[in-house]
């Protein structure tokens, strides 16, 4: 029992005189120290205890949530089944949605055309818009370009001419004008 305190008095006076002697040292370990603790209490929390005492991985948390989640939609699924054929004063929901694309307009001549040929129609429509829309907008960006580019022979490196009114829009210390 005595060697016992013999060696924790020892590592104490070894701890004061690092710490006093070596203090940047000793700042560090400190830190080390507290990071170590941290992330042992957080690994050890990481895990859901179970009922028989042991710990779970978070690979089997994440399976059992997902297991959790996917019986109360089936509930869920289940609840709403339920209710839309039950008698009661609020309709039930639709069981499809509206149709993504909208239908085609009925011929002008009278006669009706299928689906198919009203579909290949509105594509065929879509396709010459489409086609015509890029071609006026690739054109009316050059023109955008060619006009904002300026006089061709301007060097924007030089300096201004005379004629030039970005010249003669301020007054330069240098020139003492």
């Amino acid at each position: 029992m005595e060697s016992i305190r013999a060696v924790g008095v020892l590592l104490a006076e070894l701890l004061a005189t690092v710490s006093t002697q070596r203090p940047l040292l000793t700042a560090a370990l400190t830190l080390w120290l507290v990071c170590a603790t941290a992330s042992f209490f957080r690994k050890r929390a990481a895990g859901v205890a179970l009922s028989s005492g042991g710990r779970v991985s978070r690979d089997e948390q994440m399976r059992a949530a997902r297991d959790l989640q996917q019986r109360r939609l089936e509930e869920a699924a289940a609840r709403r089944g339920a209710t839309a054929h039950a008698p009661s004063g609020t309709p039930a929901p639709p069981a499809t949605l509206a149709p993504s694309r909208p239908e085609a307009p009925p011929a002008v001549s009278g006669e009706k055309k299928s689906a198919k040929e009203a579909e290949k129609e509105a594509e065929k429509k879509a396709e010459k818009k489409a086609e015509k829309k890029s071609a006026l907008s690739t054109a009316e960006r050059l023109a955008k370009i060619e006009k904002g580019k300026g006089p061709s022979g301007h060097n924007p490196l030089m300096p201004h001419s005379k004629a030039s009114s970005a010249g003669s829009s301020f007054a330069s210390k240098k020139r003492g004008g």
